[in-house]
């Protein structure tokens, strides 16, 4: 894939940016739930992924399980090294950009829920005026 063919994918730290620490103290970008936990063995099954979340979250709007598993399942088979990530920080109120260098699979997290993660390399902030 040549440089003007790269993927983009945007980022977000939860309501209130609980994973900016993550994203760019770490910088590892994560995807996951508490409730859900461990969803790697699963792999790459949509329709399993959707199973899981419908068990663990009985009361949850029909539309949004399978939005759920879509992320899920992007962030398993989608994102590539080289890829990039834009992620924009609440806290800092900045774009910040980055590249994946690795997936890295299933790793704890400071956050617990996060459990899905790929590492960045190389990343740039860049402000944004508020209006």
């Amino acid at each position: 894939m040549s440089e003007q063919e790269r993927t983009l994918w945007g980022i977000h730290g939860g309501r209130l940016g609980k994973a900016d620490t993550l994203f760019l103290k770490q910088n590892c970008i994560a995807i996951g739930w508490d409730e859900l936990g461990d969803v790697s063995p699963i792999g790459a099954d949509r329709e399993a992924l959707k199973e899981r979340l419908a068990e663990t979250y009985p009361k949850a709007k029909p539309g949004a399980i399978p939005v759920h598993a879509g992320q899920l399942y992007k962030f398993i088979t989608e994102i590539q090294p080289g890829d990039l990530v834009v992620y924009p920080s609440k806290i800092d109120r900045q774009i910040h950009i980055g590249k994946v260098g690795r997936k890295s699979g299933v790793r704890p997290s400071l956050f617990g829920s996060l459990r899905l993660m790929n590492a960045l390399r190389d990343h740039a902030d860049h402000g944004v005026e508020q209006y």
